[in-house]
């Protein structure tokens, strides 16, 4: 699954499709493993419909779902002049490197390792910032350990990779197709 989804992910017509894996593995080792391949979230098995339904919809933009902020990606175009043409490789970027963050992140809370999520913070913290993601600022300085805390931070993560998916599936949409 993962080496599929790396693949699809190199074909430009499905850079900005969600990935979802559907997996029996709930550990946090394994989650790492489904964003280092490209996929933006994962399924543990056994899934219910109301489950299924819920992640399509909230990959499909159809609910706000977990999100309480909505990434102001208007910030982010200002930065680059508002030029359609290189935002697609700026939103893949950013992709990218919200995902090694949020692994980073996983790894870190799973080792307990205080200094990493401090680099966590400080990487993410400006990017955050300029997305005007506020309450994801103030859930990840409260971050420690386990808890409800991890989840609302991953969700932000969520949340971002979503809007990416989104704005570059806009930009590169192709009339007709």
């Amino acid at each position: 699954g993962t080496e599929l989804a790396m693949r699809l992910r190199g074909l430009r017509r499905h850079r900005a499709t969600p990935m979802v894996a559907v997996t029996a593995y709930a550990d946090p080792a394994h989650l790492q493993e489904v964003l280092r391949a490209g996929m933006n979230d994962r399924l543990t098995k056994p899934i219910g419909m109301d489950d299924l339904v819920a992640c399509a919809a909230f990959w499909a933009g159809r609910v706000a779902g977990p999100c309480e902020e909505v990434p102001d990606l208007g910030a982010l175009f200002e930065q680059y002049d508002r030029d359609a043409t290189r935002m697609p490789k700026v939103l893949q970027q950013y992709r990218r490197e919200f995902a090694n963050w949020h692994i980073t992140l996983l790894e870190a809370l799973e080792t307990g390792d205080q200094h990493a999520i401090g680099r966590v913070r400080h990487q993410v913290r400006p990017h955050w910032q300029l997305l005007g993601l506020e309450e994801g600022m103030h859930r990840l300085d409260a971050l420690e350990g386990e808890g409800p805390g991890v989840q609302a931070v991953q969700d932000v993560f969520r949340c971002c990779d979503r809007a990416f998916l989104s704005e570059l599936r806009r930009l590169t949409a192709v009339p007709g197709a």
